[in-house]
């Protein structure tokens, strides 16, 4: 008898057990199971966090969970300031409003449809430039709390055990430092990728039933180039409307 990890722990199975049930896991799902086994509640959580997670990890792992009083930014917390409850165990509200905030005006800034998935590139852009922006608020809080940039530390020891002291820069500073400078790079990276979509618009290259219209149209003209006894093409003058905004191969003759 042999315990079987598909059927629970604690639950044996003979080695050549013969007519057990099937387990059937539904890789479609998030569970692993039929979504009709869920409560209504439990299929609106899971749809949230699927939707959350569709263009990568960032925006799910973005709002802290709230530790109350044990938080590290309990002293800047506006619902403490407030006397306004908090939901201790749960995600925080500050952060969420802000993630959801920052996230829905850098797309809108952008024009980006979150339901294009020609945009899913771009849409997660900016799922890493919020969550950096979150960071960049946890140590801007930081250095709130503790606004010491720099602070005298030992640095080592002489031979005679006295201590040797230096000027060190304060960590949340550095770290702040580092994650405006990702964020202004993925923000660069950013246009670029919004730039070279319209320069393709603008080409008519953006929508796929336009090129394949524009090409057989091509196809077609190109031919009408006639061919003499000899095999030479004549070349035979090729002429495109001006909204196709593409760029024509010219027919040459010998």
């Amino acid at each position: 008898m042999n315990s079987n990890e598909l059927f629970g722990p604690g639950v044996t199975v003979p080695e050549n057990a013969e007519n057990l049930p099937e387990v059937v896991i539904n890789d479609n799902s998030l569970t692993g199971k039929e979504e009709t086994a869920l409560t209504e509640v439990q299929r609106g959580n899971l749809a949230r966090y699927t939707d959350s997670v569709k263009f990568g990890f960032a925006p799910m792992a973005g709002p802290m969970v709230c530790r109350d009083e044990q938080c590290p930014y309990f002293e800047k917390c506006p619902l403490v300031r407030n006397k306004i409850d908090r939901p201790f165990g749960g995600d925080c509200p500050v952060e969420s409003y802000q993630i959801r905030q920052w996230t829905d005006q850098f797309s809108e800034a952008a024009g980006i449809n979150p339901e294009d998935p020609s945009s899913a590139y771009d849409r997660m852009l900016v799922d890493q430039i919020v969550f950096q922006m979150t960071l960049e608020a946890r140590a801007a809080m930081q250095l709130a709390m503790d606004p010491k940039i720099e602070r005298r530390v030992i640095s080592g020891y002489s031979p005679a055990g006295q201590p040797f002291y230096s000027n060190e820069s304060s960590k949340a500073a550095e770290f702040y430092e580092k994650l405006v400078k990702t964020k202004l790079r993925l923000m660069r990276e950013l246009l670029t990728t919004r730039k070279s979509k319209a320069d393709a618009a603008s080409k008519g290259y953006a929508d796929p039933s336009k090129v394949a219209a524009n090409l057989m149209e091509k196809a077609k003209k190109i031919r009408m180039a006639s061919q003499d006894s000899d095999g030479n093409i004549t070349a035979t003058e090729i002429e495109m409307d001006n909204d196709s905004k593409t760029i024509v191969p010219e027919v040459f003759g010998e």
